[in-house]
């Protein structure tokens, strides 16, 4: 029963403005605050974004923070995960867990993967599971859900780095014992549409030459025609699947940080030679849903300012223009959100010293949101039931979650223009409001009052 009090009328509306592209500080000004480097990201399947790296929490503990649309928060509660080290990789399976994994140690001084399902966050495989005897830089999943990991671990008996696979029941090698006899780090792995797994790294053919590996589901080859086709004089650190590219270490003959690119059958500098022209290494490698690629790592422009750079399929050039990010450092991650926006971190400072996710805002995702997910909701406090008027054409999704991201109230395919929800059962405090259709989604804050 609504009681009788003047409550403001606050309307949460969405009103986008076609704006000129710009980086920005996901959340807002140190609304992450990391005290130290972001080394990874991902986004899950509802869109909502994780990072981690080597920033900790009030404890010490690194941690996986959560960016719901609105604000950060550390996932499984306060010490959920209590990473005693740092995280270097993030992965979503096909059922929308997370995955951890890096530096950090069991009760057994082992590193493992960590599995967060909604709930708790649990040692993939059990305590010493995987047993891995050294840091595990590149974890992911294949369709099927199975895990991936890698890294500066090795076989214990034959003292060679491998890629592990977790099938739901163990951590087996994968391939078998000597299958793919790596002799150094393996830095990145990556699996296409096809199901094949990529590895690269430090590792080195018979020529010593660094080489990108790919198990078909049978053997372990290198990715070429013939032995050392790509001829990598250093190691490789990211691979891209938009046809398949590698980036790393390695350089060209005039001595500068290159994509290669496969075509299936020759490796060729993206762009040309010296068209990155990049003078120190790459990191990552990314590619967005129109097909431009991206990379970024150590490498500077002019003013000696780390960057993003974008492929369009014609050229490189840096994104958002000279110096439009800012940094003079290290970029390590680029992902992308369902609506084309570009996310990167490393060690990227804001004003107070602190570290932060950087958003690229595309203009054309700014668009696709003035369509039709514009929508008000009253009244805002609510304490019995809250009213929704809605712009949208199209079948939508309505939830409501609470500050850890869990959803609360659900209702699915609505068609209407304005709905009432019943929140008399929630418990007083700050929850979300997610509106979305089946290409973009929008959040926003509602308070439960008394």
């Amino acid at each position: 029963m609504q009681k009788h009090l003047t409550l403001l009328l606050t309307t949460l509306v969405l009103t986008a403005t076609l704006a000129q592209a710009q980086w920005s500080e996901v959340g807002g000004l140190n609304a992450l605050g990391a005290n130290s480097n972001i080394r990874t990201m991902v986004f899950d399947t509802a869109g909502y974004l994780y990072a981690a790296g080597n920033f900790t929490n009030a404890n010490g503990n690194r941690y996986v923070a959560k960016f719901n649309g609105n604000t950060w928060s550390e996932v499984g509660g306060l010490n959920g995960l209590a990473a005693n080290h740092v995280i270097f990789s993030l992965c979503i399976d096909s059922s929308n867990n997370l995955y951890a994994a890096g530096d950090f140690t069991n009760a057994n001084g082992k590193r493992y993967v960590a599995k967060y399902d909604g709930t708790t966050w649990s040692e993939l495989g059990g305590l010493n599971g995987l047993n891995a005897n050294s840091n595990i830089r590149s974890i992911c999943s294949d369709a099927q859900g199975n895990i991936y990991a890698a890294g500066n671990f090795v076989d214990p008996v034959t003292v060679y780095h491998y890629v592990a696979k977790f099938n739901g029941a163990t951590w087996i090698e994968l391939a078998g014992v000597d299958s793919l006899k790596a002799n150094n780090i393996i830095s990145v792995i990556n699996i296409d549409p096809s199901g094949n797994v990529y590895a690269g790294g430090a590792f080195q053919n018979q020529q010593s030459n660094c080489y990108l590996a790919k198990f078909d589901g049978t053997n372990w080859s290198e990715v070429g025609i013939g032995i050392d086709s790509l001829k990598a004089n250093s190691s490789i650190v990211g691979i891209g699947l938009n046809n398949l590219q590698v980036g790393g270490g390695f350089t060209n003959i005039n001595g500068k940080n290159y994509v290669a690119d496969w075509s299936g059958s020759l490796w060729s500098e993206v762009g040309g030679l010296n068209a990155l022209s990049a003078n120190n290494g790459i990191m990552k490698l990314h590619n967005d849903k129109y097909g431009n690629l991206y990379t970024s790592g150590a490498f500077r422009n002019a003013s000696n300012n780390c960057y993003v750079a974008m492929y369009n399929g014609t050229a490189w050039s840096e994104l958002g223009g000279p110096n439009s990010l800012g940094t003079s450092l290290g970029l390590v991650d680029i992902t992308s959100d369902r609506y084309g926006n570009i996310y990167t971190c490393g060690w990227i400072q804001n004003t107070l010293g602190n570290y932060y996710v950087a958003k690229y805002t595309d203009p054309n995702s700014i668009a696709e949101y003035q369509n039709d997910l514009s929508f008000s909701a009253y009244p805002n406090p609510a304490t019995d039931n809250l009213n929704l008027v809605l712009t949208s054409k199209q079948p939508l999704t309505i939830s409501i979650q609470n500050t850890l991201g869990e959803t609360i109230i659900e209702k699915t395919n609505l068609k209407q223009n304005s709905l009432q929800l019943n929140v008399t059962a929630l418990e007083p405090g700050i929850y979300f409001i997610t509106i979305a259709n089946n290409k973009k989604s929008v959040t926003r804050k509602f308070i439960k009052a008394n």
